[in-house]
């Protein structure tokens, strides 16, 4: 199967390094938007060394993670990521109320969009099959920016 070529796949273990790689290709402002983010070293580390010089060169990061979980103790690795980041390299944003955020979304300049199954986790990283797509396009982009702005009004 052939795809447009502002589409990819990123499966299973090459969701890592391409998206550590899209990354570091911001220039602007990176959104990310996921479920659950382990804390664990092997996987934070190289997000928080990245976001150290993106932001340094004043590239805008926004994260938001999930904070609605059935156990207190789910949410801890994503109360953690905040407590790094926030406010010196990212502006943080822990989910509260009876809604889960469930979507898996980056975007990249509001040019490049990352949809897909993957959370920063070491089962969704190394252990299960997982799915993304990476598409370039600026009217997708836009659109899901658009869409996580009514969401969460005031944030960006």
């Amino acid at each position: 199967m052939t795809f447009p070529n502002n589409i990819f796949i990123l499966k299973d273990s090459f969701f890592f390094d391409s998206v550590i790689q899209l990354l570091h290709s911001a220039s602007r402002e990176i959104i990310l938007v996921n479920f659950l983010f382990s804390d664990s070293k092997k996987i934070f580390s190289p997000f928080i060394n990245l976001f150290q010089k993106l932001s340094s060169n004043n590239v805008k990061i926004y994260i938001i993670l999930n904070g609605t979980f059935r156990q207190i103790k789910a949410c801890l690795p994503n109360r953690r990521i905040k407590d790094i980041l926030h406010p010196s390299f990212a502006k943080v944003l822990i989910t509260s109320g009876n809604r889960i955020e469930h979507r898996k979304i980056i975007i990249v300049d509001r040019k490049i969009v990352v949809l897909g199954s993957h959370n920063f986790t070491k089962n969704s990283l190394k252990i299960n099959h997982e799915l993304s797509i990476c598409v370039k396009s600026n009217y997708l982009s836009q659109e899901i920016f658009d869409l996580l702005s009514s969401d969460y009004p005031g944030f960006f």
